[in-house]
């Protein structure tokens, strides 16, 4: 669902979406979990996190953490 918006690889290619490749997993907890709330206002996202439960939360968190940051990179930060 989620490499519609933000690329195969977290790397979006619209400039609406942001990258999640590399991003702090704390943070993408954070941000999914205000989605879940409806503290973050956005239509898709809301209906995106809307039936995944915590441990699916932080497997994309975590799958999307580990992710480089650049394209070619071998190495997230």
């Amino acid at each position: 669902m989620c490499v519609s918006c933000h690329g195969t690889e977290g790397i979006s290619s619209l400039p609406a979406h942001p990258h999640l490749a590399g991003q702090n997993r704390e943070y993408l907890i954070s941000a999914m979990q205000q989605y879940q709330r409806g503290e973050r206002q956005h239509a898709a996202m809301q209906a995106m996190m809307g039936p995944l439960s915590e441990q699916d939360i932080k497997q994309l968190a975590d799958y999307y953490g580990r992710l480089p940051r650049t394209p070619g990179d071998t190495q997230a930060p």
